[in-house]
């Protein structure tokens, strides 16, 4: 496992995966994480909205109208909003243009924009081995994450006292990695 490369509604995306966690990311999307998927299961932990699709973002965009779920960054600020020197733009504005991406390794991706509104550069770099997930910002470790809950156990059936239950060619098979 390592990163892959995944095209989806017409824009690149970078698949960093490995037997247990999967993490989608679109550069051209604002840098935008799509999916944080617990691969044993096929569940994916971050919601899409079901009215709008995946799609390029851009300076001037409405936040709340292309926005498709998945995890954006927001920087410098929540609402626009204005002061002596700049505006703001709504949700900030790393999401309204694309991150430059580059792999760090085989299990890492990093990503950066510039500020338009401040002087800074935000970087991001992405992290996925094995069942541990880690996210830093400007380099400093932010997030880590690890489950390892369903690596191993017994299997149980169990029904409610009052109900009609039928259990018919029930297998069981030890699982492989």
């Amino acid at each position: 496992m390592g990163l892959r490369d995944e095209r989806r509604n017409g824009l690149d995306g970078i698949v960093l995966e490995s037997d247990e966690v999967s993490l989608s990311v679109f550069p051209a999307a604002g840098g935008k994480i799509m999916d944080l998927i617990h691969r044993p299961s096929g569940r994916n932990l971050l919601w899409h909205n079901p009215r709008i699709d995946l799609a390029a973002t851009n300076p001037g965009a409405s936040f709340d109208d292309v926005w498709c779920g998945g995890w954006d960054e927001i920087f410098p600020t929540d609402p626009p909003c204005a002061d002596a020197l700049n505006s703001y733009h709504d949700h900030g504005d790393l999401w309204i243009g694309p991150w430059s991406a580059t792999p760090d390794g085989d299990h890492a991706l990093v990503l950066e924009r510039a500020s338009a509104s401040l002087p800074c550069v935000m970087t991001k770099r992405l992290e996925v081995v094995g069942d541990t997930l880690r996210g830093f910002l400007n380099g400093q470790l932010v997030v880590e994450a690890s489950d390892s809950t369903f690596r191993a156990g017994r299997v149980g059936l169990w029904t409610k006292a009052d109900s009609v239950t039928c259990f018919d060619d029930v297998v069981l098979t030890p699982g492989t990695r």
